[in-house]
C-alpha cells in the first residue's frame, strides 16, 4: 500500500475524490492489475477437500475509502451506481442510504436476483436479463424515468414526475455479486460504462463466512454492520470453507481485472470502514457519483 499512496494512485479517506483533481493523466499505470493479482493471494496450495475449513491470510487491496483509476477519459454523468460485492458486506445499509439521501436515486436492491425490488422487476416488461446486465439497468432507468419513480422501500420521497423534478439526474443502484452470474465480456460492459459508478466493498472472507454462517443458523439477517453481531454471536472462527474462500477470491479478482483492463475509475471501500462511519462512507459514494 505505501507504494500505491507514494505513486499518487491511490486518492484515500478522507478526501477521496482528491486523485480527480490531479492533472488529467494516467493514473492507474499497471498498479491495478498488480494489485488485483495479489490481493487475497494463497500462501499455499488449496486443499483437495472443498469443504475443509482453513485459515486464510486476507489483506485489504486499500485500508481507506480510495478512489482508483485513471482520470483520463473520465466517466460521464452517473446514471447507475454498482455496489459490487458480496453477501453480509454491508452493502444492504449503503444502498438504503443512498436512496434515502437523494430523491433522484433509486435502490433497485439485488436487481438480477430474486431480491430485486418489486418495482424494478415490474417496470421491464421482458424481465431482468442477467444475461444482458447493462442493457437491463439501461432499460430499468428508461421506464423508471417515463412512468416516475413510485415510493421504493427505503424512501417514500420518490418524486412523482422523475423526469421533470430530477432532469435527466435520476440514478439507478443495484448490488452486483458472483452468485448474479453477470460475468465475462457481459461483466465488463456493466463495470465499464461511462455513465457506471462502480464501489467495490469487500469483506475479510474468514469474517464474512462467519456472518454468512451465524445468519442462516440464528435466521438472523439484520442488515446493518455490527448491529446486533458484536453483542449477541459467539466468536468467530479464524477459518473458512476452501469452496466458500474460492468463490470470493476468484469474484473479486474478475471484478478488479475488468476494471484494471481499462485503468477505470472506481472506489474501493474496504469493509472496517463502513463499521467504523458508514455515514461518512455514504457521503463519498455520494460524491464519487457526483449526486
Amino acid at each position: 500500500q505505501s507504494w500505491v499512496q507514494d505513486t499518487k494512485f491511490v486518492s484515500s479517506h478522507p478526501g477521496a475524490m482528491a486523485a480527480l483533481e490531479l492533472p488529467l493523466a494516467t493514473l492507474v499505470l499497471s498498479a491495478a492489475l498488480i494489485l488485483s493479482t495479489e490481493a487475497g493471494k494463497l500462501r499455499q496450495p488449496w486443499p483437495e477437500n472443498p469443504h475443509e475449513e482453513i485459515s486464510f491470510a486476507w489483506t485489504p487491496v486499500v485500508w481507506n475509502v480510495s478512489v482508483l483509476g485513471s482520470t483520463e477519459g473520465a466517466p460521464q454523468e452517473a446514471h447507475y451506481i454498482a455496489i459490487v460485492s458480496d453477501m453480509r458486506s454491508g452493502t444492504t445499509a449503503i444502498s438504503r442510504a443512498l436512496s434515502q439521501n437523494n430523491a433522484c436515486v433509486y435502490n433497485c436492491n439485488e436487481l438480477f436476483a430474486d431480491q430485486a425490488d418489486e418495482v424494478c422487476k415490474a417496470s421491464l416488461q421482458g424481465g431482468i436479463n442477467s444475461l444482458a446486465a447493462l442493457e437491463t439497468m439501461q432499460n430499468m432507468r428508461t421506464a423508471l424515468d417515463a412512468r416516475g419513480m413510485p415510493t421504493d422501500w427505503h424512501n417514500p420521497d420518490k418524486p412523482g414526475d422523475v423526469g421533470q423534478m430530477c432532469k435527466g439526474r435520476s440514478v439507478i443502484t443495484t448490488k452486483l455479486f458472483e452468485l448474479h452470474n453477470v460475468v465475462g465480456q457481459n461483466l465488463e460492459n456493466f463495470l465499464l460504462d461511462p455513465h457506471m459508478r462502480v464501489v467495490v466493498i469487500e469483506r475479510d472472507p474468514v469474517e464474512r463466512w462467519c456472518s454468512f454462517h451465524w445468519a442462516r443458523t440464528s435466521e438472523d439477517w439484520g442488515t446493518h454492520p455490527g448491529h446486533v453481531e458484536a453483542n449477541e454471536r459467539p466468536p468467530c472462527p479464524k477459518t473458512a470453507p476452501v469452496w466458500f474462500l474460492k468463490h470470493h477470491v476468484r469474484w473479486f479478482k474478475q471484478v478488479r481485472d475488468a476494471l484494471a483492463a481499462r485503468s477505470r475509475l472506481h472506489m474501493e471501500v474496504p469493509f472496517t470502514e463502513i463499521r467504523r462511519n458508514m455515514s461518512a462512507v455514504v457521503s463519498m459514494i455520494q460524491d464519487f457519483a457526483n449526486l
